[in-house]
């Protein structure tokens, strides 16, 4: 069954519950993984991590790495916790899969010593809800929650009759 999910409906519900948080205590850094959805920001700070699963053209993920035109992850996560310093984070995401991207933006931040207080989840499988939970201690709040999705595909990296489409082709290279 193919369950389409108006998107601007869903971001502005996002957008629903990260307000209700920050109203409570303006003191939050609101991190969001999408241009789209920093664009509902109504704070100028707009904080925003461009990421994306790229994927081997078989099929196999590589890893995660930076959208098109954004710098680096390390660099882009080097700025934001910059940008936050001590204050509570809401990582505010449109989706979550398998719940392991978020993990690792999780992660990442927390060795540059951010601390997320708050994840907003607009729509979630309920296996990724069991792979996030219990790593992370923070309130987890899902907007949608789903049973067992098979895929989801952004529309913005919908190409339409193209082998892998919805996702992002990398190669993976040597580091030295």
């Amino acid at each position: 069954v193919i369950h389409p999910v108006d998107k601007n409906e869903l971001r502005l519900e996002i957008w629903e519950q990260v307000n209700s948080r920050i109203l409570a205590n303006n003191q939050h850094a609101v991190l969001v993984t999408c241009s789209e959805m920093a664009d509902l920001n109504p704070s100028d700070e707009g904080l925003n991590l461009s990421i994306n699963r790229l994927f081997e053209a078989n099929g196999k993920m590589l890893g995660y790495g930076p959208r098109p035109g954004f710098d680096c992850l390390d660099r882009q996560f080097d700025k934001l916790a910059l940008k936050i310093a001590d204050r509570p984070v809401i990582l505010a995401k449109e989706g979550a899969f398998r719940g392991h991207t978020c993990l690792y933006i999780l992660n990442e931040l927390e060795n540059r010593g951010v601390k997320v207080v708050t994840v907003i989840i607009g729509f979630c499988d309920n296996r990724a809800r069991t792979v996030i939970q219990p790593a992370f201690q923070g309130e987890l709040v899902i907007v949608s929650a789903f049973e067992n999705l098979v895929e989801w595909i952004a529309d913005r990296d919908l190409i339409p009759f193209m082998p892998g489409c919805g996702r992002v082709v990398g190669e993976s290279i040597a580091q030295s």
